[in-house]
């Protein structure tokens, strides 16, 4: 106020004197008195003026003051302009006036770094820039007495880490030899060991002629079953190692405690418990693999019955019980031993292909990367048949699954491995009978599928199979063609019949089928889900069909909203743990976003659905439908690996086999020198796409 007010008496003045001065040589008395009543107001305006400069003197200084009086006399507008602002400035005095106490009130040591904050014009935010001082010189002490800590600013923790990696692969490379070899010389050492006896012979010569003889003839050969009773040892040292079903393990094997050292049981979820006790009992420990949710063990002669014995002592009884009640050797197992999940997702490259049934099954506890074309892909496609039920079955939409299979050998050839399940067995007997058909009628048609059917490897897991949804747990195939099946009758309606689906245990049927396909899933559906009505199922199974159907769909249509939503429905508690898509997991990685993001780079935050979510990805700019650059920085999902093969080694080959080229980034580089580290992010990326191939 008082800065404006001498501003505008000092101006007037200023007017006035130049006025006085520049009175004509004949003027006359009367302009002469004019000028000396202003000259009189001019003095007296001028000791006005006096109390409004004593009154800025404090706060800008005496030669401050002279400065404004002094330009005020050559531009007065324009100071007039700069006190506005000054005073506008100065609307919360007190504030200022205590800013001034603190500021007088500092040590030595806090004023110099006061007026060097002051001095940068680090006045924005100037206390985080204090704290990063503090914080990089504490680093600096620390690491001065620690040279494990200098590794990750000598670069030394990433080279580290790549030999680390390389050691892993040396090591797995270097077990497999040595044990070639260990097997070699114990099965070439078996006929030197003169002093072994077996069943009261001596000389272990001879059952190794004897063993020599039985694999070298051509007829009269003996069954598994004497083979090894007669010729145990030597078999069982030449072969440590056999792969058979625990049904032959019985049948050829002797009933005996501890005969081998491990007994591993695969797809334990279909095993009964009255044949995988016999075969556990031949072994010292064991190993129960499975998954609770695919199918069930299936016996359409046999069923368990505990029965009830009221006299039966209820303590006694109880083993007994839980053997008897658990449905497979895996549910008996699960309630006896630790159990451990194995977590890691490998068949499916797109993380739709897997969500439905990690959200609808395994409460999203499935760790899933996607790949770096994830941007363009459309992992599931829906196509809509006009189709009829009729007799259990539906004709149109068979010849669609022909028409798909044609359109597919067409483009792909034997380069992509196909199955096509379906959900009942007429509707499977439909499919191959109009297959079978087309084949007689159309010579190409019938080459194409004679090759898919009959691979040049030779290999029979990856032929085209048609399969109903009750057979094809263990199978895997790029692409998987579902034929639904279900449509309106001849009348127009759609009945609520889903077969094996609504029995008890028919959700684990959908999980099996909906988790086959490697690349891609093509549904086949003459209704949609709107028309299925599954409010009075008994189970789960027709539900999460329904849910299913909206899901394909809504991943077709490309709108991932809707399909997350969806999701959300089949598991509530999808978005509780982890960071949500497109926000980020710390500050870290929001200040390497906005970094890339200035230079005008395309860049998508916590990429992914699973815990396996990649940090930061580049876009490609001269692909938009691809990332370039999987940046990661040493955040919460660096951390909270368990170990470090997981965080260090298997995380990053996983990555790796999706396609991702990973540059790390150390948040204590970050902190120390941003714009080194912005350049080696810029470097990588200059260097992929250099490298590209033309």
């Amino acid at each position: 106020t008082h800065a404006i007010e001498l501003m505008t008496k000092f101006s007037r003045l200023r007017e006035s004197v130049r006025t006085l001065l520049s009175l004509p040589t004949a003027a006359t008395i009367v302009d002469v008195i004019s000028a000396a009543e202003k000259l009189v107001k001019w003095g007296t305006a001028y000791k006005s003026m006096l109390p409004a400069i004593e009154a800025l003197k404090p706060f800008l200084g005496e030669k401050a003051v002279g400065l404004l009086v002094e330009r005020a006399g050559n531009d007065p507008q324009a100071v007039l302009g700069l006190t506005n602002s000054l005073r506008d400035g100065l609307e919360d005095f007190n504030t200022l006036q205590a800013i001034d106490d603190v500021v007088d009130g500092l040590s030595d040591l806090e004023a110099k770094i006061f007026r060097h904050t002051r001095k940068k014009g680090l006045r924005v935010d100037w206390r985080r820039h204090v704290e990063d001082a503090m914080v990089h010189g504490w680093l600096a002490e620390v690491e001065l007495e620690s040279r494990d800590l200098r590794r990750v600013s000598t670069g030394e923790a990433n080279e580290l880490r790549d030999r680390f990696r390389e050691e892993l692969k040396r090591r797995r490379e270097l077990n497999q030899k040595r044990l070639a070899l260990a097997l070699d010389q114990r099965a070439n050492s078996i006929r030197f060991e003169p002093s072994r006896a077996v069943d009261g012979r001596s000389n272990a010569e001879k059952p190794w002629k004897d063993l020599k003889h039985q694999v070298n003839k051509q007829r009269r050969l003996w069954t598994l079953r004497k083979l090894i009773r007669e010729l145990r040892w030597p078999l069982l040292e030449i072969m440590p190692c056999w792969l058979v079903s625990p049904e032959t393990l019985s049948a050829a094997f002797p009933l005996e405690e501890g005969l081998f050292d491990l007994a591993i049981f695969d797809e334990a979820s279909q095993l009964a418990v009255q044949y995988g006790v016999p075969a556990s009992h031949r072994a010292k420990r064991v190993v129960i693999a499975g998954d609770e949710q695919q199918l069930r063990p299936f016996d359409l002669f046999s069923s368990v019955d505990a029965g009830d014995d009221e006299e039966q002592d209820a303590v006694d009884e109880e083993p007994d019980r839980a053997a008897t009640e658990a449905e497979s050797i895996l549910t008996l197992a699960k309630a006896r031993f630790p159990e451990e999940m194995l977590n890691c997702h490998y068949r499916s490259r797109y993380e739709e292909l897997i969500e439905f049934s990690n959200q609808g099954f395994y409460q999203g506890r499935l760790l899933t990367v996607p790949p770096v074309d994830a941007l363009s892909a459309v992992p599931i496609e829906w196509r809509k048949v006009d189709g009829i039920w009729e007799k259990r079955r539906n004709t149109k939409e068979a010849l669609a699954v022909g028409n798909l299979l044609f359109e597919i050998l067409k483009e792909s050839g034997d380069t992509k491995s196909i199955g096509v399940i379906t959900f009942n067995t007429t509707q499977q007997s439909e499919v191959l009978d109009q297959i079978d058909r087309r084949k007689g009628e159309d010579p190409e048609f019938n080459a194409l599928i004679s090759w898919a059917q009959n691979p040049e490897n030779g290999n029979k897991d990856s032929a085209l199979f048609v399969k109903n949804i009750e057979n094809v747990q263990g199978d895997e195939r790029d692409i998987i063609i579902f034929s639904i099946g279900y449509a309106p009758d001849p009348t127009g309606r759609v009945y609520s019949r889903f077969g094996t689906l609504n029995k008890e245990g028919g959700d684990n049927r959908l999980n099996v089928a909906v988790s086959r396909a490697k690349q891609k899933i093509y549904v086949l559906s003459s209704v949609e889900p709107e028309q299925l009505s599954v409010s009075t199922s008994q189970n789960r199974g027709p539900r999460l069909l329904k849910n299913y159907l909206e899901y394909a769909r809504a991943v077709s249509a490309r709108v991932p909203e809707q399909a997350k939503a969806i999701l959300r429905g089949v598991n509530p508690a999808m978005d509780v743990a982890g960071p949500k898509l497109g926000s980020f997991d710390s500050p870290l990685e929001e200040e390497v976003f906005e970094e890339l993001k200035r230079r005008n780079f395309t860049v998508r935050p916590q990429i992914g659905v699973s815990g396996y979510r990649i940090d930061l990805g580049v876009v490609d700019p001269d692909d938009p439908s691809r990332y370039l650059l999987g940046i990661e920085c040493d955040g919460a999902t660096y951390h909270s690996a368990k170990c470090v093969r997981e965080r260090d080694a298997y995380r990053q080959r996983f990555l790796e086999t999706r396609g991702w080229t990973i540059h790390r980034i150390w948040s204590r580089n970050w902190w120390q020198n941003r714009a080194e580290e912005i350049k080696k992010v810029l470097d990588a990326i200059s260097q992929k796409r250099s490298n590209r191939p033309n």
